[in-house]
């Protein structure tokens, strides 16, 4: 089991607690890119985009292979059990990978920075996320942050037959709306 902290200073243990050195700022970007949400298996060129979005995508592809190839060095034998690669995709795996969830008011990925822009606007997207409570991190999308960061949340009191019926007419294909709740943005 490998312990990934993202908030604060980034950080990679093993099961004892040893740290893990990571010293490539781009590897430190696909952890936690990888990790936001945990398990989510990200497409090749979505990476590359990130990652590398000033070159084109055949070397940002073969920048990624070895990336990943010197991340596996890195690991050893604990690369095949935290990391799922395929020819399309990359994924951390959830089973084998605690997300720490930092102290409270500790910034996502503090003082980490990385000369792509695409990257810098991810980081910013999500820090604004986690400000605003919905980021992606250890609890599901749209989760307050709190609950996020492993603090404990009072349940809503709502029930659940009104979160159900009120989810499905905000998520239904064929819900519209009356056309004079429709604000022309143009304007």
């Amino acid at each position: 089991m490998l312990r990934l902290s993202l908030f604060g200073r980034f950080s990679l243990t093993d099961a004892g607690g040893a740290e893990i050195p990571i010293k490539s700022q781009k590897a430190k970007a696909l952890l936690a890119y990888l990790a936001r949400p945990l398990g989510r298996a990200r497409s090749r060129e979505e990476i590359v985009a990130l990652l590398w979005s000033d070159r084109a995508e055949a070397q940002g592809r073969a920048s990624l292979r070895q990336l990943l190839t010197g991340l596996r060095k890195v690991l050893g034998a604990k690369a095949g059990m935290a990391l799922h690669t395929s020819d399309e995709a990359v994924a951390l795996k959830p089973e084998c990978i605690v997300l720490d969830s930092g102290a409270p008011g500790e910034e996502l990925l503090a003082g980490f920075s990385l000369r792509d822009p695409a990257f810098e606007d991810w980081l910013r997207d999500e820090r604004l996320a986690e400000e605003n409570g919905a980021g992606t991190g250890p609890a599901s999308p749209g989760a307050p942050a709190a609950a996020k960061r492993g603090i404990a949340c009072c349940p809503s009191p709502i029930s659940s037959a009104t979160r159900r019926s009120s989810t499905s007419l905000m998520v239904s294909p064929r819900t519209s709306l009356p056309s004079s709740t429709v604000s022309d943005r143009s304007s």
